[in-house]
């Protein structure tokens, strides 16, 4: 019954089902489909220990690496998103979401030039957005590089097409 109440989107009203199934069996097919469940629904209090056990469980695992990352993230905790992340990318060193979600987190701790390389790696592997261009620019004029700051700025308006004129 979880299972096809997940697959239909109704994670609320899987969640009941997933308590009692990981109460009988905590195994870590319970244990992730529990924490999926939870961070879902924006339980992330829920979630991150949940999260938390499943990565010590199953390190190899990208998808619940990703899950605890973006909990974290979500719960301001940038520095141990970053690990997270950091985790995904050695997985999948060309997953190009794991690179954007990493080098965000990484902006975010101010841990600039490492984020800087892993907007460059996502923008390598195709993820080459306005939003990347602006962020990369916002890092370049922290960092005083100012005429790579301002190319930076120019691509993101031009890649904007002049949505955001004001920044």
């Amino acid at each position: 019954l979880s299972n096809l109440l997940l697959r239909s989107g109704e994670y609320a009203s899987a969640i009941p089902n997933l308590e009692q199934a990981y109460a009988r069996d905590g195994n870590s097919a319970n244990l992730i489909a529990l924490a999926a469940a939870y961070a879902i629904t924006n339980q992330n209090t829920k979630a991150l220990p949940l999260l938390e056990k499943a990565a010590t469980a199953e390190p190899a695992n990208f998808d619940v690496r990703m899950m605890y990352g973006r909990g974290l993230r979500d719960g301001k905790q940038f520095n141990a998103s970053a690990v997270q992340f950091n985790e995904a990318v050695k997985l999948k060193p060309n997953d190009v979401r794991a690179w954007s979600d990493l080098a965000a987190v990484l902006y975010s701790a101010g841990q600039l030039p490492q984020s800087l390389a892993a907007f460059d790696r996502a923008r390598d592997l195709g993820e080459d957005t306005s939003g990347n261009w602006f962020l990369r620019a916002i890092i370049l004029d922290k960092m005083q590089q100012m005429k790579p700051a301002l190319a930076a700025y120019q691509k993101f308006l031009e890649m904007s097409h002049g949505e955001h004129p004001d920044q």
